[in-house]
């Protein structure tokens, strides 16, 4: 069809329009919808395994597997969204937000740190990948600026930031051209040719538009995301949801739909190529007891269940160990290098739940830090200036609760833990545990000035322990969740699920 219109889209002669057929002085641009060809992008990718760039260097899928065994087998990701799913992605092939989670620079970084600072040996010679995740995340975000006062890549197109975007266009278009599969057929000629020729035409198409409507003065600046097919599939999941999310609506259901459609003022809801970044990953509801120091008759029994009480009296029949706890400051309960780094990156998180909680100035104070010495080395890779940077002490707390949790998962042999006040049992082991003459020494002053039946040490250390335990148990209950989900077909067919009663 391109062809017959007049537009060539051969990448060593890129013409992505042709003359309009009323005024031959205006261009109509051909372009194909970036959400899908993102998604071409990451199945080319998966399916093959393996890429070469122009300079030969090899770009492995098998790094972002083995990136996603990593992250199961600690328990704790490596601040990206990476899961089974994307890995698994052939079960849900729509999902553009699958597709765009792969090809993001959290999973970039997370690559990058697994080979320069944690230098695991699953991880050499990840670079070319590195750099192949970044092109296509930038390209993305260049391709889907919504708002005119985003910054960096997913800027409007502009005449005062031509210098910024137009020379990454150049470079990406020549990268991509050189793209090579494992035989050294260039990936534009091969037979999963259209991501990779798609992306080219974007490329060309807007920098055709930007001296069409930009230099001209028609326009202020371009949203690339105008150009995307979001707008006709919300629409289309409009009429759908107007017949009971019929796929497959008769002529009458169609035109009853659109009716009823053209007396709204909005059309709501969300397209599948739309990317979900919003969805609120963590929560710390206002129903945190910071005053309550003494041991209920349910925390006990819940403690004594996990066997994290370690007085002898506590063992019964209902206890899943036998024996007394190991003090979770012992070798044998040491984290990983890996967990190490990971925890201290979330306790910055818990330092602003924290926050929420505790309104004492001073006591705000000593959660961030005051040692230059200490400062955890993924806060440090991932910072572009805008983390929390945690105390130590905070970190030790989180440790210490992340340990506790560790030793349930052992007892309970890696089920997910349940039961009536799980978590003011793990909080208040945590509080036993703590040698509380040495951590906050900052505020020795501070708690003298204060009433007995309201210390804030102690207040501080339920409160983040309680607060580590929610974005670890939520964790583990998304993970049990997946699991379940792994022998469901609803997200692979929409019809036969009635008879699988799913």
């Amino acid at each position: 069809m391109f062809k017959a219109l007049g537009a060539l889209i051969s990448p060593s002669n890129m013409s992505p329009s042709f003359p309009h057929p009323s005024d031959e002085n205006l261009n109509v641009y051909i372009l194909l919808d970036i959400c899908h060809m993102l998604k071409l992008i990451r199945n080319s990718f998966a399916s093959g395994g393996l890429l070469k760039n122009g300079n030969g260097e090899i770009i492995k899928w098998k790094y972002l597997v083995d990136l996603n065994n990593l992250q199961n087998s600690e328990g704790l990701r490596l601040a990206n969204k990476l899961r089974s799913s994307h890995i698994n992605w052939d079960k849900q092939k729509m999902k553009v937000n699958l597709a765009a989670q792969v090809l993001s620079n959290s999973v970039a970084d997370a690559l990058e740190f697994c080979c320069d600072v944690l230098k695991l040996p699953d991880f050499p010679g990840c670079k070319a990948t590195v750099e192949f995740i970044r092109l296509f995340n930038n390209l993305f975000d260049i391709f889907n600026s919504k708002n005119s006062f985003q910054k960096g890549f997913k800027s409007p197109l502009r005449e005062v930031n031509y210098n910024y975007w137009h020379p990454y266009l150049e470079t990406c278009y020549t990268y991509i051209s050189q793209l090579t599969d494992t035989s050294g057929l260039l990936m534009t000629s091969t037979r999963r040719k259209t991501g990779f020729i798609g992306f080219l035409v974007a490329i060309r198409t807007f920098q055709g538009l930007y001296n069409d409507l930009i230099l001209t003065k028609t326009l202020n600046y371009i949203l690339t995301y105008k150009f995307n097919q979001d707008h006709i599939e919300l629409f289309f999941g409009a009429v759908r949801a107007c017949g009971r999310f019929n796929n497959n609506p008769t002529a009458q259901q169609f035109v009853a739909a659109y009716k009823r459609l053209l007396l709204r003022s909005a059309v709501g809801g969300k397209g599948n190529c739309q990317r979900q970044d919003d969805t609120d990953i963590l929560f710390l509801g206002d129903s945190i007891s910071v005053n309550n120091v003494e041991c209920s008759a349910s925390d006990i029994s819940v403690r004594r269940k996990y066997g994290l009480d370690q007085s002898p009296t506590c063992l019964d029949d209902h206890n899943y160990i036998k024996d007394n706890i190991p003090n979770l400051w012992t070798s044998s309960f040491e984290l990983s290098e890996y967990k190490e780094v990971v925890v201290g990156y979330i306790a910055g998180y818990v330092v602003n739940m924290v926050k929420r909680h505790i309104k004492c100035v001073e006591c705000q104070d000593v959660l961030t830090l005051n040692d230059t010495n200490y400062i955890n080395k993924l806060v440090m890779f991932k910072d572009k200036g805008g983390l929390c940077k945690p105390s130590k002490d905070v970190v030790n707390i989180c440790r210490l609760t992340e340990k506790c949790i560790n030793h349930i998962l052992l007892v309970t042999h890696g089920k997910l833990p349940h039961g009536q006040d799980i978590m003011l049992g793990v909080t208040t082991t945590v509080v036993k545990m703590v040698g509380f003459s040495r951590i906050f020494q900052q505020l020795n002053t501070h708690i003298i000035n204060s009433s007995l039946d309201d210390n804030h040490v102690h207040r501080l250390v339920k409160v983040i322990a309680k607060s580590y335990a929610s974005i670890k148990l939520y964790h583990l209950g998304k993970q049990q969740n997946e699991l379940d989900s792994h022998s469901k077909i609803r997200k692979q067919v929409s019809k036969l699920v009635l008879f699988k009663h799913q």
